[in-house]
C-alpha cells in the first residue's frame, strides 16, 4: 500500500486513538487529532483520503458536526462509537458517512474499509497533489480531474474547456507526465498566437523549398510530439482548411509535410484547450464537426477562479512561498481577494501577487492592494441597487408595451399576496397597504387581465390547429 494517502483520526480517547494509528500505519500515513477545533481545522486545511470520526468527543456529541464539514468537502469517512444505537445510526448515514462502525468490533474491519478505500483510489490522484501540482479544494474540479488516470489507460484524446488563465496548459503537462511521457516529448502550441500564414508549416513542417524562405527542411509540432503529447491550446483559432489538414492526420496517423511527397508516420496523445464556446463554433459552421468528435475523446471543464473563491488563499499562498522574501497577508486583504471577480482567473492572481510581494512592510493590508480590488465590492453593490428591472421585464415591454406590463405586474402581485395571506382578502388588502375599495379595484382589474390572457391563449392555439 502506498504512503501517499493520508487518513484523519479524530479519537479523545488517547489509547484507543495510538491504537488505531499503529493498525492503519503499515496501509497510508496517519494524523491524529483529539477534539472538534483541531479536526475543524485539519479538514478546512487538507485534503484526506478518508476520515475516522470518534461521534462523542470529550462528553460532546461534536462528531456529527465534524461529519458535516467533511461531507461538504466530499471527504470519505467513517464513524466510531461506543454505543449502537439506531438514532445515531440514522443520523450519521442521512448526513452521509460511509461507514458506521463500533470501537469494540472495528479492529479487523476498520482495517479491511482502508484498505478498500486505498485499493478505489489506486489510479487517483493523492490529495498532496492538489496541494502542491494542481492546486484546488474545489471537490466537483477534484472528481474531475481524479477520475482521469482511470480513463487514460489508452491513447484517448482530451478536450479541455475553461476561461483563459485557469491553468489548461499546466493540466496538459500533468496528464502527459501521469500518461508515462518525458517532459521533452510534451508539444505545446497556442494556436491563436501563430499567424495563419505560417500555422501549417508550424504544425506539419515543410521540406526544403516548399515556399519562398524555405531554405532548410523544418520539422512540424506533429512530427516532434511523436511517442508523446501534442497540446494544441486555443485550438478553436485554427483555420477551417488547416482543421480538415489535421483531422485527415488523426484519421490516417500519418501527414504530408508542406511541399512533401513523402508521408511521415507519426503517434501521439492529442490535448486540445480552448476558452471559447465551441459548440457555439460549430453550429456557426467556425469549427468542425468531425474534428470536434475526434478531439473530445474525453472531456473535462475547469471552472472560472470566481467560482471556486476558497482556492483563492491557497493559491496566494502558492504564489508568495515563490519568491524571495517572506510576505504575509492580513485576513482583510484575503476577504477583498476572494470577493474579486478575476476576469483573468489564476494568471491574473499570480501578477497581483508578485507585485505584492514587494510590499516593504512585509505585510498586505487591504489598502495594499489595486484600487480595482479594493473598489470592487462597491462597486458591485452600487450596480446591484441600480437595476430594479430584469432583461425580461425589459424585453415584455418592448413587444406588449408599458400599460400591458403594468397590468399584468399588477395582477401577478395580486394574486401573489393572495396566495401568502391564505386567500384571505382582507388580510391581503392589509398586507398590500391598500384600501378596501382601492384593493376590489384592483382584484377586479386582475381578474380581467387573467381573463384575457387565457382568452388570447386559446385564440392562438386555435390558430396554430387551423
Amino acid at each position: 500500500m502506498s504512503k501517499n494517502y493520508v487518513v484523519l483520526v479524530i479519537e479523545d480517547n488517547d489509547q484507543f486513538r495510538k491504537f488505531i494509528s499503529r493498525t492503519l500505519s503499515p496501509l497510508c500515513q496517519v494524523m491524529e487529532v483529539d477534539d472538534e477545533p483541531a479536526a475543524m481545522v485539519q479538514i478546512k486545511r487538507h485534503h484526506f483520503d478518508a476520515v475516522i470520526i470518534d461521534i462523542n468527543l470529550h462528553g460532546k456529541e461534536s462528531g456529527f458536526d465534524i461529519l458535516k464539514k467533511a461531507k461538504e468537502k466530499g471527504l470519505f469517512t467513517v464513524m466510531l462509537t461506543d454505543q449502537d444505537n439506531e438514532e445515531s445510526v440514522t443520523k450519521a448515514y442521512k448526513i452521509g458517512c460511509n461507514h458506521y462502525l463500533t470501537k469494540d468490533r472495528s479492529e479487523n474491519i476498520l482495517k479491511f474499509i482502508i484498505k478498500e478505500r486505498i485499493s478505489e483510489l489506486e489510479g487517483h490522484f493523492t490529495p498532496s497533489f492538489f496541494q502542491r501540482e494542481y492546486i484546488t479544494q474545489h471537490v466537483p474540479l477534484i472528481n474531475e480531474i481524479s477520475s482521469l488516470k482511470k480513463r487514460l489507460m489508452d491513447n484517448r484524446s482530451l478536450l479541455i474547456l475553461g476561461p483563459t488563465g485557469t491553468g489548461k496548459t499546466r493540466l496538459a503537462e500533468i496528464i502527459h507526465t501521469i500518461s508515462g511521457g518525458k517532459p521533452e516529448n510534451f508539444i505545446a502550441l497556442n494556436v491563436s498566437a501563430i499567424p495563419e500564414n505560417l500555422l501549417e508549416s508550424e504544425l506539419f513542417g515543410h521540406v526544403k523549398g516548399a515556399f519562398t524562405g524555405a531554405d532548410r527542411e523544418k520539422k512540424g509540432m506533429l512530427e516532434l510530439a511523436n511517442e508523446g503529447t501534442l497540446f494544441l491550446d486555443e485550438v478553436t483559432s485554427m483555420p477551417l482548411m488547416i482543421q480538415q489538414k489535421l483531422l485527415k492526420c488523426l484519421d490516417e496517423r500519418c501527414f504530408y509535410p508542406v511541399g512533401a511527397t513523402k508521408s511521415v508516420v507519426v503517434k501521439f496523445r492529442l490535448i486540445t484547450a480552448t476558452c471559447e464556446d465551441i459548440y457555439k463554433l460549430i453550429q456557426e459552421d467556425q469549427f468542425r464537426l468531425d474534428l470536434f468528435y475526434r478531439i473530445n475523446g474525453l472531456i473535462i471543464n475547469i471552472p472560472p477562479l470566481k467560482d471556486r473563491s476558497d482556492d483563492i488563499p491557497l493559491l496566494v499562498k502558492y504564489f508568495l512561498k515563490l519568491g524571495s522574501r517572506q510576505v504575509i497577508i492580513k485576513e482583510e486583504a484575503m476577504m477583498l481577494l476572494k470577493k474579486y471577480s478575476w476576469s483573468g482567473n489564476i494568471r491574473e492572481l499570480k501578477s497581483v501577487i508578485e507585485q505584492l510581494s514587494t510590499i516593504e512592510s512585509g505585510e498586505i493590508h487591504a489598502h495594499d492592494l489595486p484600487e480595482h480590488i479594493q473598489y470592487n465590492q462597491i462597486l458591485h453593490q452600487k450596480q446591484q441597487h441600480k437595476r430594479f428591472l430584469s432583461e425580461e421585464h425589459v424585453n415584455y415591454v418592448l413587444k406588449h408595451g408599458i400599460f400591458q406590463y403594468m397590468d399584468k405586474v399588477q395582477a401577478e402581485m395580486i394574486y401573489e399576496i393572495l396566495s401568502k395571506s391564505g386567500q384571505r382578502p382582507m388580510t391581503a388588502q392589509k398586507m398590500l397597504k391598500a384600501s378596501t375599495a382601492g384593493y376590489y379595484k384592483m382584484f377586479a382589474k386582475a381578474q380581467r387581465f387573467r381573463d384575457d390572457l387565457k382568452s388570447d391563449v386559446v385564440a392562438e392555439n386555435q390558430n396554430q390547429l387551423q
